[in-house]
């Protein structure tokens, strides 16, 4: 997932999810909505764009993706109104409690928004391993030829995996 936030300097930075570093700068918020929607187009990636103040105003989604999102939420997704009928509930400690509602505060956003947020972004990081896989013919018979290869007794390695961890 790719995001449109604003820079720390001003400016507006297209940043990839879980990146340090922002992928490219842009002086307005359009130019950085282009890019990041030309590049989520190229990598199959979505896009996430924020206002000033760190809300997701848009999301969009790019790619050919097998496991495309249920009805009500693509449509919530792309800024239409959708019903919200099913309700989530946990349990947790007051030192839990408060450390999420410290991140919300600091996010610019409610308890569920947070979590709700926190919640899809992993659910699709869960997913995006189980994904489908296309690879042309050459890169098909690559990775064939990878995994038909005889196994090559590697004595470095073996002793390595035999001794303890340095964490452990």
């Amino acid at each position: 997932m790719y995001h449109v936030v604003s820079g720390p300097k001003g400016g507006w930075q297209v940043r990839k999810e879980g990146a340090s570093r922002a992928t490219a700068c842009y002086d307005t918020k359009d130019e950085a909505v282009s890019r990041a929607k030309e590049i989520s187009k190229k990598s199959g990636f979505g896009v996430k764009i924020h206002n000033r103040d760190g809300r997701i105003v848009q999301t969009s989604a790019h790619g050919h993706d097998p496991l495309p999102p249920k009805a009500d939420f693509a449509s919530a997704a792309s800024g239409a109104k959708a019903s919200k009928s099913e309700r989530i509930e946990i349990r947790t400690t007051p030192g839990t409690k408060a450390l999420l509602q410290r991140a919300a505060s600091v996010s610019h956003k409610n308890v569920t928004e947070f979590l709700l947020e926190a919640g899809i972004t992993a659910a699709e990081e869960a997913l995006v391993d189980r994904r489908l896989f296309q690879l042309d013919a050459a890169a098909w018979q690559a990775f064939q030829d990878a995994l038909d290869r005889p196994v090559t007794h590697k004595p470095r390695l073996a002793k390595l995996l035999s001794e303890k961890s340095v964490l452990e």
